[in-house]
């Protein structure tokens, strides 16, 4: 009886080891991509990324819009006047918030990874801040058990922006 119980809790340390490796390989994907797109990575994280400048606001096609929701990244060609144009991923909600006011509304939603057996990561809980006329920014946080602090993942211009979650 012990032995089996022992065999099932190493099973579940495991196997959520792996699905923390897996979240720490996943940011080299990301670089791996800049690499191959001759971006250099001091260029890559203040400015827009190179996929976005080709990429139109995620009022496109249902693949593009698709593709612009599931990844990190800015989208969309932000003008130089835009709000959107001060932002740079990593951004704390407090500092986009001090920095371009507050949304015309907001969402939260808790994400599949909450329920990894000890998974810690950042990406339990995503915000996402709706503007007007402007897009959506999107958040990641929820990486303790009481956390509150989410940082800028996702920016998604859109001129046509509604402002409000259907």
């Amino acid at each position: 009886m012990n032995v089996r119980l022992l065999t099932a809790m190493a099973c579940v340390i495991a196997l959520s080891g792996c699905a923390q490796v897996a979240h720490l390989t996943e940011g080299s994907q990301t670089d791996q991509e800049q690499k191959s797109a001759g971006v250099k990575p001091q260029e890559a994280a203040p400015a827009i990324s190179s996929t976005a400048k080709d990429k139109p606001a995620a009022q496109g096609s249902h693949t593009e819009a698709t593709e612009a929701e599931s990844k990190r990244g800015i989208y969309g060609n932000p003008p130089r006047h835009s709000p959107f144009a001060k932002l740079k991923l990593g951004m704390s909600s407090k500092q986009v918030t001090d920095l371009i006011g507050e949304p015309t509304d907001q969402k939260s939603y808790m994400t599949g990874k909450i329920w990894i057996p000890f998974y810690f990561g950042s990406d339990r809980a995503r915000l996402e801040y709706r503007y007007k006329g402007q897009g959506v920014l999107t958040f990641v946080g929820g990486g303790g058990f009481v956390s509150s602090n989410f940082t800028l993942y996702r920016v998604i211009y859109n001129p046509k922006e509604e402002g409000y979650e259907h």
